[in-house]
């Protein structure tokens, strides 16, 4: 895309005078495509400008070592504002589902061995994952997964207990370092034929098999034991 005025895109965009597209979000950002002469541009709305600064800050150091995520048009902190390069709707997860390709999962993994060799990222958050993480995602899996969707007895809980100790207390004897901690198919674009990696908000120093087990055990794609071996 050829240089763009973000001034003039939010002037735009708050006159109504654009083509605005609400895409995915959470309780404190959301995510719209707009669409301009030029091509479409993502705007970053954040609730907290703290957390949009921090952002902003963690997306230009992973840029600056050469780590592939969107390119950062501009930022609005009074507005709580960032447009950002749009890399299109092409996740892993809807490549492999239509295209039955697992082929992009080795550029994957060498980004992310680049990812976990990053010692300095500004805008990260400082707290660690720990071990009690660990357990309190399993508790988080077992009320939200076993009890709620699969309708087990909430007392599920007193019977596994011992095997999330056990899987968390391997897990926290593993090398550590930068992760992304939500490194899945669905946050792996495919534009232009390069991988472009988004959603970082959650990153921090922690595990590095996390993000790992996240890509290869990921619950939207089904990947081969032989492709898994290879990428391992």
């Amino acid at each position: 895309m050829s240089a763009i005025d973000f001034n003039k895109i939010l002037m735009l965009f708050e006159s109504g005078r654009l083509e605005v597209v609400d895409l995915w979000g959470g309780s404190d950002r959301a995510f719209r495509r707009i669409f301009l002469p030029e091509g479409s541009v993502i705007l970053l709305f954040q609730r907290q400008t703290v957390e949009l600064l921090r952002y902003f800050e963690l997306l230009k150091s992973l840029s600056e070592q050469s780590i592939p995520v969107p390119k950062i048009f501009g930022i609005d902190a009074a507005r709580r504002v960032m447009a950002l390069e749009d890399a299109g709707d092409m996740s892993l997860y809807l490549w492999v589902n239509s295209t039955s390709d697992f082929s992009p999962y080795f550029e994957a993994v060498d980004i992310l061995a680049r990812i976990h060799e990053l010692t300095a990222v500004r805008g990260a958050s400082t707290q660690p994952f720990e071990f009690v993480d660990l357990i309190n995602e399993s508790h988080y899996f077992t009320r939200h997964f076993l009890v709620r969707l699969c309708e087990f007895s909430p007392d599920v809980l007193d019977y596994i207990e011992d095997e999330f100790y056990g899987i968390a207390t391997e897990v926290a004897d593993s090398p550590r370092g930068f992760m992304h901690r939500d490194y899945q198919s669905q946050n792996i674009l495919i534009a232009r034929g390069k991988i472009v990696v988004i959603d970082f908000q959650s990153a921090r120093n922690g595990f590095r098999v996390y993000d790992l087990v996240s890509l290869l055990e990921d619950p939207y794609v089904s990947i081969p034991e032989r492709m898994k071996f290879l990428l391992i």
